[in-house]
C-alpha cells in the first residue's frame, strides 16, 4: 500500500517528504528493535517502520535519480547508488554482531541506529533537488 500510494503521490510532491517519511519509518523500525521483548508494542513498531521503509525505498530509488539528474547517466548513477545499499547491506550485520561480542547486547547498536536516524531525519528536512535553482536576494543563481 506504502509503495502504490507513495510511487502516485511522487509525480506531485517533492521528494525531500517522501524522504523524511522514509526516515521517520527507519527510527520507528530501530525504536521497535531496541525495546523488542520488553514490550508487545515493539513488534508492531517494527512491522509498521519497516513496511513503510520498505515501500518507500522502491520509490525512492526509482525515482530519485532520473528526476534529479537525467536518464543521460542513469546507470552509472543508479549503479554506484546501489554499490552503497550492497555496502551498507553488509556493514550492519557485521556491526550488529560486534554489538553482541563486545556489549553482550544489540542494545548499544541500537541505540547509535536510533542516534543516526534521528540525525538522518533532521538533516531531510534541508535535502534539495541539486538541480533546482536556488533562490537568493530575490533572485535565482
Amino acid at each position: 500500500m506504502v509503495q502504490f500510494f507513495c510511487g502516485y503521490i511522487s509525480d506531485f510532491i517533492r521528494l525531500k517528504y517522501l524522504l523524511i517519511l522514509f526516515m521517520f519509518g527507519i527510527l520507528i523500525s530501530c525504536t521497535g528493535l531496541t525495546f523488542l521483548g520488553n514490550y508487545n508494542s515493539a513488534y508492531w513498531l517494527i512491522i509498521v517502520g519497516n513496511g513503510v521503509v520498505w515501500g518507500l525505498y522502491t520509490v525512492l530509488i526509482a525515482v530519485t535519480w532520473p528526476r534529479f539528474y537525467g536518464l543521460k547517466n542513469l546507470g552509472a548513477i543508479s549503479g554506484f547508488s546501489l554499490s552503497w545499499v550492497v555496502i551498507g547491506s553488509a556493514l550492519g550485520p557485521y556491526l550488529f554482531s560486534l554489538s553482541v561480542k563486545f556489549t553482550g547486547s544489540y542494545d548499544t547498536i541500537s541505540w547509535i541506529c536510533i542516534t543516526l536516524s534521528m540525525v538522518l531525519l533532521l538533516l531531510a528536512f534541508k535535502a534539495e533537488n541539486p538541480n533546482e535553482p536556488v533562490v537568493k536576494n530575490g533572485s535565482y543563481g
